[in-house]
């Protein structure tokens, strides 16, 4: 991504490697949007030399392991603002009104979405949307770093569910909410 003249490299990492926490989690599987908000970090802290979040840690900042909640703090905050969370309706696809639109203003969409567990229970997951791909003036997928996979998924934006890979572990995954992120300028 290109912002203010500064090109920012956001790379998937897992929420399940011990090697991304400084004290391997007891409940990794919630931590998702702490692996989020820990691309984000990291991202900024490459390209703009911030030495606290070139390698931080999911845990560092992001992760209280104990309470299982994600935290928006630390460094970062200086260098990006998180919008309202906002949900999307059923039907509704991922398109200028929405994500796309925050995308092309030059900013993040951290993606919410729910799936289903084994024991049929419903669970929330968190990705982050980096950028959409276009035929023409026909949106064809969005692509996303996934920290379930800790690789880039694809998501259509009609049906909001993960078309790449085939094969995604989360059983029913379809987005239902996003949230901007706003990159503020390095120079």
């Amino acid at each position: 991504m290109v912002n203010g003249g500064s090109i920012y490299t956001f790379l998937p990492i897992e929420q399940f490697d011990e090697a991304q926490y400084a004290t391997p989690p007891k409940v990794a599987a919630a931590a998702s949007l702490a692996a989020v908000y820990t691309m984000i970090a990291r991202a900024i802290g490459v390209t703009g030399n911030v030495k606290k979040l070139k390698d931080v840690k999911i845990d560092r900042y992001f992760w209280n392991d104990a309470k299982k909640v994600a935290l928006w703090r630390g460094p970062v905050t200086t260098y990006a603002t998180l919008g309202a969370l906002r949900t999307i309706a059923p039907g509704a696809r991922l398109n200028g009104r929405n994500v796309i639109g925050e995308m092309k203003n030059g900013k993040l969409a951290i993606l919410r979405g729910t799936y289903t567990r084994s024991n049929g229970a419903k669970a929330e997951h968190w990705l982050l949307g980096t950028l959409y791909t276009a035929l023409g003036n026909q949106l064809d997928t969005i692509v996303a770093n996934d920290p379930w996979t800790g690789s880039q998924v694809t998501i259509d934006p009609a049906t909001k569910k993960i078309v790449s890979p085939a094969n995604f572990p989360l059983t029913g995954f379809k987005v239902d909410g996003y949230q901007s992120v706003a990159l503020e300028s390095l120079d």
